[in-house]
């Protein structure tokens, strides 16, 4: 008998298991027997159902003894359990019932199943481990895809995201500007929106004005509204981007009748200064040749050539 026979008697190997037998109910039909150290069923690897034996290990050799002696020819769970120890001569140590192979005819069983699968197994493990790299690499490589995509996704909306912060600082700031902006009535008859001080200032100035009359030229209206008028010219002169009247107008250009449109201020000087105002109305002309053609209202009395002719 040799040495590893000898220093392997305290595991038993335990066969025939029934298909609900747990690790647990193994260990507790065996511990009567003596204090059981480990108690273990193997699983199968594709389905992870518990397989058909196990291996129970006691604390001493003659509690592994014990229990292979009390448990011959008995039933667990409704199975005949085959036991032996885990290493050395099973058939010799069988206790129930008889191999259902014998040495002989295991060797002749791998020996037909070698030559019916000449494919050694370390070359299938090697096939299926370069299956499972090609698709875990495949996976990575459709996950840094998606994670471009979102980052990209990501940069976009962060772009969104400031542009509609300055938009609403830009809005916030023009809220409280008009807020803090008052109204004021001009000498045409627009309106106006103006900070305060601004506002005050005409008034302090309308007041300095008052203020030089006599009382009898205080109570003529007209002569007030001229003086603020003047006061406004003075202050529209020497400020025109806070005091100019911008309001968009359509007025009669004098030399053709025709319409255009101009800032309200603007039209004042024209009318004041009889300023000659180019018509970029585009109207017809008949050219010495017969044909027509479409030129500005101000250019029909020079001299066009025919495009056609």
């Amino acid at each position: 008998m040799s040495d590893r026979y000898q220093e392997n008697r305290d595991t038993l190997f335990v066969r025939n298991l029934a298909s609900e037998v747990t690790e647990e109910t193994l260990r507790s039909f065996f511990e009567p027997y003596g204090r059981v150290t480990q108690c273990s069923i193997p699983k199968e690897f594709n389905t992870g159902r518990p397989k058909s034996f196990g291996f129970v290990t006691f604390s001493t050799e003659d509690d592994a003894a014990r229990a292979l002696e009390a448990t011959d020819r008995k039933n667990f769970l409704g199975k005949s359990l085959l036991i032996t120890y885990a290493y050395g001569n099973r058939r010799k140590d069988m206790r129930y019932g008889s191999p259902k192979y014998s040495t002989r005819s295991r060797s002749r069983s791998r020996s037909w199943s070698r030559s019916r699968n000449p494919i050694p197994k370390n070359l299938t493990l090697e096939s299926e481990l370069k299956n499972w790299c090609e698709q875990v690499s495949r996976l990575n490589d459709e996950l840094h895809k998606k994670n471009l995509s979102l980052i990209k996704q990501n940069e976009d909306l962060s772009q969104e995201l400031r542009k509609a912060k300055i938009r609403k600082d830009s809005l916030k700031k023009e809220l409280e500007s008009y807020k803090s902006q008052t109204m004021i009535f001009l000498p045409c008859g627009h309106q106006k929106n103006v900070l305060p001080r601004e506002k005050n200032l005409i008034d302090d100035l309308y007041e300095l004005g008052i203020s030089k009359l006599t009382p009898e030229e205080r109570m003529n209206e007209t002569l007030l509204r001229q003086l603020k008028s003047k006061i406004f010219y003075i202050m529209e002169g020497k400020f025109p981007n806070i005091y100019k009247c911008k309001q968009k107008e359509n007025f009669i250009i004098g030399t053709c009748g025709h319409i255009a449109q101009a800032e309200c201020w603007d039209i004042r000087n024209i009318k004041k200064n009889q300023k000659k105002v180019a018509c970029t109305e585009l109207v017809d002309k008949i050219l010495p040749c017969g044909h027509t053609e479409k030129v500005e209202c101000s250019k029909i009395s020079e001299l066009t050539i025919c495009k056609i002719c």
